[in-house]
This record gives C-alpha cells, sequence and structure tokens, in this order.
C-alpha cells in the first residue's frame, strides 16, 4: 500500500493527479491562447496569407513557438523561411495573454528539469552501489538523460526570455572620444617579480 502512495507522487512532490490537471489546464490554455491568436491574425491578413490559406500549417509553427522549441526545429519541420516563422513566433508571443502562459510554461519546465535532476542522481547512486543495475545501465542511459536535461534547461530559458545576447555598440567619431574611452577601461595591476 505504502508502494502505490509513493508511486502517485512525482520527484517534485507533486501527486500525479495534480501534475494530470496542471497540464490539461495549461494545454487550455495554451489552445485558447493560439485560437485567439489565429483569429486576430487572419483578421489582419490578406490574400494568400499563409494563416488563411494554410491554418493548420500556422498552427503547428505556433504551437511549437509557445513551445519553446528554436526557429531552426520550426523551419525543418514544417519547410518554411525563417522570416515566416520569425513572424509567427513574433504574433504567439508577444500577444496580451502569452506572458501569463509562458509563465506557467515555465514553472513546469522548471519542475521537470528538478524531476529530470534527481532521476540522473537516483540513476547515479543505482549505477554505483548496486552491480545488478550496474548491467542494466551504460552510461549511454546516462548520457541520453544529460541531453534531456540541457533541453529541457534550453526551452526553460527561450520560456523567461533569458536567451538573449545583448550587445553593446560604440561608434566613436573623435579622437577625444577614443582617449576617454580608452581612459575609462580598468587599469591593471603591475607587480614585480623577482626571480630567485
Amino acid at each position: 500500500m505504502e508502494q502505490m502512495e509513493e508511486a502517485s507522487v512525482s520527484l517534485s512532490g507533486a501527486t500525479v493527479a495534480e501534475l494530470a490537471m496542471e497540464k490539461q489546464e495549461l494545454t487550455l490554455s495554451m489552445r485558447q491562447l493560439l485560437k485567439d491568436v489565429l483569429l486576430k491574425e487572419q483578421d489582419n491578413a490578406h490574400g494568400n496569407a499563409l494563416v488563411l490559406q494554410r491554418p493548420e500549417k500556422w498552427m503547428g509553427v505556433a504551437s511549437m513557438m509557445i513551445n519553446g522549441c528554436s526557429l531552426r526545429s520550426a523551419r525543418k519541420e514544417y519547410g518554411m523561411t525563417y522570416q515566416a516563422v520569425k513572424k509567427i513566433q513574433e504574433s504567439v508571443l508577444f500577444h496580451e495573454g502569452a506572458t501569463e502562459l509562458k509563465k506557467m510554461l515555465a514553472a513546469s519546465a522548471a519542475r521537470d528539469i528538478s524531476d529530470a535532476a534527481e532521476l540522473k542522481e537516483s540513476i547515479m547512486d543505482q549505477y554505483m552501489n548496486d552491480s545488478e543495475k550496474r548491467a542494466e545501465l551504460t552510461i549511454k542511459d546516462y548520457q541520453l538523460l544529460s541531453v534531456s536535461q540541457k533541453l529541457d534547461s534550453e526551452r526553460l530559458l527561450r520560456f523567461t526570455g533569458d536567451n538573449v545576447q545583448r550587445i553593446e555598440v560604440k561608434h566613436i567619431t573623435t579622437p577625444e572620444e577614443a582617449m576617454s574611452l580608452i581612459d575609462s577601461l580598468p587599469k591593471a595591476e603591475v607587480m614585480d617579480i623577482d626571480d630567485e
């Protein structure tokens, strides 16, 4: 009986029923958001726009974008140009309801990462302590789990917006600006080293 209770609790402490309910709520929120975005885009589109001609393809790409997939994977799966996928991504991610959904997806991804880390630790414990389990588990199993954890982390970073790199470019047009920039750089300490 105790084993049954333990099995119904995930690694993060939530019950399976709670996780299933959360996933269902997440799915419903996602469907509603995508439906709203699709209708808005169809109202604003004209002519041969993809959203009018092939709404199922548009929804497929939009679904991948809201789930945190990369532009490259959506382009590859649907055979679309970078600009077309980027436009769909912008319309989905900048919709007014997307912020709340992204927070929910980020929380779910964070829990998945936590569960994967605990599972990875458990597998390593079994691998190190139990010779029978060592025969069943391979380093490849551990490696696959690590790759999965890395992909989940990348997905979380896309949800939270932390995967953005910012590069600051300063255009210097006069020698005085160049000298002031050089002067503002931190100074290095020079130390004399005596050879003994």
